[in-house]
């Protein structure tokens, strides 16, 4: 099946606790998961992340869930548009024109797309490909608490090692996450990770 190296945040440790609290008798049949996921959040680490400074960047928008947020504008903004393969789009078929993204954005988004195809999908080489990188609050929060749910899980499955490994993943990204906040504004800001500037400070 034709797939890609754009991804959704990594929720499954949080969602797998929130099953197990609800069924408890299958927590034997879960135990190999806990390995998996937590080689999962292994590899957002090791490719969103890969001078180990405990955030992940989103390298893509859509990746996002707030694809159209303005935070992405500035950094966007390096993203080109040109050489890129003739599209149709139908998001503007279902929806109002006017609130979906500019011709000139999608292009972009297209531009990434065909940018990280040409790479062959190998993860390892997209982020530092990618002119777009991000480091939001948001998305960075989703595997912090995979992790730490992960942790918990692991500890009730007598599973040590996969515990403390979950839950120095999750230390180092809330320890990283503070310098995201912004007294000012009274929230956490993303950051720009080309550029080393806080978006919308």
């Amino acid at each position: 099946m034709p797939t890609s190296g754009i991804t959704q945040s990594p929720m499954a440790g949080f969602a797998l606790k929130r099953l197990l609290d609800s069924a408890p008798d299958l927590r034997a049949k879960a135990r190999p998961l806990l390995a998996q996921i937590t080689a999962w959040h292994r590899w957002f680490h090791a490719t969103r992340d890969p001078q180990g400074t405990g955030l992940v960047a989103i390298i893509h928008p859509w990746e996002s869930g707030r694809d159209n947020s303005v935070d992405w504008d500035r950094p966007f903004e390096r993203v080109p548009t040109e050489g890129i393969t003739p599209y149709t789009r139908r998001d503007a078929q279902h929806a109002d024109p006017a609130r979906r993204p500019t011709k000139e954005q999608y292009g972009r988004y297209i531009w990434l797309v065909e940018r990280f195809r040409d790479l062959g999908w190998q993860t390892e080489k997209l982020h530092d490909a990618s002119p777009f990188q991000v480091i939001d609050p948001g998305f960075n929060a989703i595997p912090i608490r995979s992790c730490l749910d992960l942790a918990d899980l692991a500890d009730a499955l007598v599973e040590p090692e996969l515990a403390q490994e979950s839950r120095n993943m999750a230390e180092r990204g809330l320890a990283a996450l503070s310098s995201l906040w912004s007294e000012g504004r009274g929230q956490y800001l993303c950051l720009d990770r080309v550029t080393g500037e806080v978006v919308g400070g």
